[in-house]
């Protein structure tokens, strides 16, 4: 198989386990998600501690996200089962609102997040960075009753936690939305003035 056939793969793999793991999170127990002790659990924990909680593996054991790690973990496993961690921990804090899902940059625009700590968020790299500035946008727009799309918040939060390329592509779309939201509220506002 050539590279790009195996990033193809790769990305595809990667894409049904987030969507897999949405799904479960999201969802309430007696529709087959996850029981809500856990999801509570996955909201408290912290993803690189130590000792990872019981709910996290039972997630990161799962057939599909074993596969997406292997495809993430080149040389170092652990390092990817903690950036699924975070995705996982975001997914489970960020998927308490309901209402029809906004990318998560039209979401924090929206609600008024502060652009510094937006700018934060985009340049943050690594496992502890990247943990940090994704649980304080989610913990937004959890607490302002928005509804982000997930899946493609946690793919950024993959590539940001592992230093990938691809993060800098996510992260200029979700610029890009993030900053048209804020000029149409600013041209709305400035509409409603006049």
């Amino acid at each position: 198989m050539n590279q790009k056939a195996n990033r193809i793969e790769s990305r595809d793999r990667i894409d049904a386990a987030l969507d897999r793991l949405v799904w479960l999170l999201t969802h309430e127990r007696d529709e087959g998600g996850f029981p809500p002790g856990d999801r509570a659990e996955l909201r408290r924990m912290d993803p690189l501690d130590t000792a990872l909680p019981p709910s996290l593996w039972h997630l990161l054991t799962r057939p599909e996200v074993e596969t997406a790690i292997g495809f993430l973990a080149s040389e170092d496993r652990e390092t990817a089962e903690r950036a699924f961690g975070i995705s996982i921990q975001v997914i489970a804090e960020a998927g308490t609102a309901r209402g029809r899902p906004m990318p998560i940059g039209k979401a924090l625009s929206a609600t008024g997040y502060a652009e510094a700590r937006f700018v934060r968020l985009l340049r943050a790299r690594g496992l502890e960075d990247v943990a940090f500035e994704a649980r304080q946008a989610a913990h937004w727009c959890a607490v302002n009753g928005v509804s982000i799309r997930l899946d493609g918040f946690a793919r950024y939060i993959l590539e940001a936690a592992l230093g990938r390329g691809e993060a800098d592509r996510s992260g200029h779309s979700i610029a890009r939305d993030y900053f048209a939201t804020a000029m149409a509220d600013a041209q709305s506002a400035a509409t409603t003035e006049t």
